[in-house]
């Protein structure tokens, strides 16, 4: 995956502007919630508490598309959709590929930096 690819800057212009400054400081708060509840994520679906991932992913998913992670916006709403299900094989392989997403996304943003 190519970094370009990672976070789309023109859709993110569309929900916040053309200042890639704010769009950067959004990015950054975003990255730092999602790491938080990274973990928060993959320990309920392994204890199976799917409303907590189905939560969690439903909140993640409209800021990930908001700041340009579209990628990372279509894995929480894979997410929220096997939670609902309670697909637990789906639900380890979409949590397993998160902290992945995650840092290719973070990678992006210290990109932005130059």
């Amino acid at each position: 995956m190519t970094a370009s690819s990672v976070v789309n800057l023109h859709s993110a212009i569309q929900y916040l502007g053309g200042d890639i400054t704010r769009i950067k400081r959004y990015l950054d708060k975003f990255i730092a919630r999602a790491e938080g509840t990274c973990q928060d994520i993959c320990t309920a679906v392994e204890d199976g508490r799917w409303e907590q991932v189905v939560v969690i992913s439903h909140q993640l998913k409209a800021t990930a598309r908001m700041v340009g992670a579209e990628q990372l916006s279509t894995l929480y709403f894979e997410l929220e959709q096997a939670a609902r299900l309670q697909q637990l094989q789906q639900l380890k392989t979409l949590s397993a590929q998160l902290s992945g997403a995650l840092a290719q996304v973070k990678d992006f943003s210290v990109q932005m930096d130059g």
